[in-house]
C-alpha cells in the first residue's frame, strides 16, 4: 500500500490531469474534417434513421433524407456556394453508407471469395504468414456475414480509433511509473530494499500490480474523456449498441461487437499493451547502472 501511495501520488495525479487537458486540446483542435460537410451528413443521417423501416431499403431512406435536407435549406444543385458543395459531399457520403448497408452481405461474400481465391492460387506457400493471414481473413468474414448492420452514426468511434496521440499519452505515464521504481537507487537504498526479507520477489509482484493499476486508470480516463467529447461533437449516443461493422471502416477489426463493446475492447487491449511495454522498459533500464542514461539512450534509439 505504501509503495502504491508513493508512486501513484500527487505527482501522478498532476501528470494525469495534464495529459487529460492535452488530450482535450488535441481533440478540440482537430481540423481533419470539414465540419460543414460533417454536420450536414449527421443531420441527413439522423433523418434517414427516422424514416427507415424494415420494408424500406437504406438507400430509399437516405434519398428521402437528403431531399428533405435540400428542401429545408433551399439547396440549389446548380449553385456553386460552399453550402451547396458541403451538402453535395454529405449526400454522396450518406448514399455511399446506405449502399454499403443494403449490399453488406454481398460485399462480405465478395471479399471472402477473393481471400479464398488468393489462398488457393498458389501464390503463397502453405503455412506462410501471407497464406495463414488469407485463411484467417476469410474465416473472420464468414463470422460477420450475418451481423445486424444498420444505417447509423459511428463517426465518433472512427475518430477515436484514428487518434494515435492517445497511445503516446498513455505511454508517458508508463515511463513515469517505471522511472519511479528506481528511486531507491538515487536514495542509496537499492541493496537494502532488494536484500530484505520481502525483497525482490514480493517487490516485483507489488510493482507489477501498480503498473496494471496505473494502466487501467490512465486508459479508462483518457478513452472515456475522448469518447464523451467525440460523442458530443459527432452525436451517435443512440447508436452505441449498433454493430460497429455497420461502418465499413471496421469491417475486419470489430467482429460482431457493438460500438460500445468495441470501445471496451480497445481500452482492454491498450491496457495490456501498456503493461507489456512497461515491463519491457523496466527490464531494459535494469541493465543500466544509471537510469537517466538508460532513458537517454532508449529515447535516442526510438527517435533515430
Amino acid at each position: 500500500m505504501a509503495e502504491l501511495k508513493r508512486i501513484v501520488g500527487k505527482t501522478y495525479i498532476g501528470l494525469l490531469v495534464c495529459l487529460l487537458v492535452f488530450n482535450m486540446l488535441i481533440l478540440v483542435s482537430d481540423k481533419t474534417d470539414d465540419l460543414q460537410v460533417t454536420y450536414a451528413y449527421i443531420e441527413m443521417l439522423n433523418t434517414a434513421e427516422g424514416v427507415k423501416s424494415d420494408s424500406k431499403l437504406s438507400t430509399e431512406a437516405a434519398t428521402i433524407a437528403w431531399q428533405e435536407y435540400f428542401q429545408k435549406y433551399e439547396i440549389n444543385g446548380s449553385d456553386s456556394s460552399d453550402k451547396t458543395a458541403a451538402a453535395k459531399q454529405a449526400r454522396e457520403k450518406l448514399m455511399q453508407q446506405a449502399k454499403y448497408i443494403d449490399n453488406y452481405k454481398g460485399i462480405i461474400e465478395d471479399k471472402r471469395q477473393t481471400a479464398i481465391l488468393y489462398a488457393t492460387a498458389g501464390t503463397y506457400k502453405k503455412n506462410s504468414f501471407e497464406y495463414n493471414n488469407l485463411l484467417k481473413t476469410q474465416y473472420d468474414l464468414s463470422q460477420i456475414i450475418d451481423a445486424d448492420v444498420q444505417l447509423s452514426n459511428g463517426l465518433w468511434l472512427e475518430k477515436l480509433y484514428k487518434n494515435n496521440y492517445i497511445h503516446l499519452l498513455t505511454l508517458i505515464t508508463c515511463v513515469y511509473t517505471v522511472y519511479m521504481f528506481f528511486s531507491e537507487r538515487k536514495n542509496g537504498l537499492y541493496h537494502i530494499v532488494h536484500t530484505g526479507q520481502s525483497g525482490r520477489g514480493v517487490l516485483f509482484v507489488k510493482r507489477s500490480i501498480i503498473l496494471l493499476i496505473q494502466a487501467v486508470v490512465t486508459n479508462v480516463a483518457l478513452y472515456t474523456e475522448s469518447a464523451v467529447m467525440l460523442l458530443n461533437r459527432y452525436d451517435g449516443v443512440k447508436d452505441l449498441n449498433v454493430a460497429a461493422v455497420s461502418d465499413e471502416y471496421f469491417i475486419l477489426t470489430s467482429g460482431k461487437l457493438s460500438r460500445i463493446q468495441f470501445l471496451r475492447l480497445i481500452i482492454l487491449l491498450s491496457i495490456l499493451a501498456n503493461v507489456v511495454l512497461s515491463l519491457v522498459l523496466w527490464a531494459i533500464l535494469l541493465c543500466f547502472g544509471n537510469v537517466n542514461i538508460g532513458l537517454f539512450f532508449l529515447l535516442l534509439y526510438l527517435c533515430g
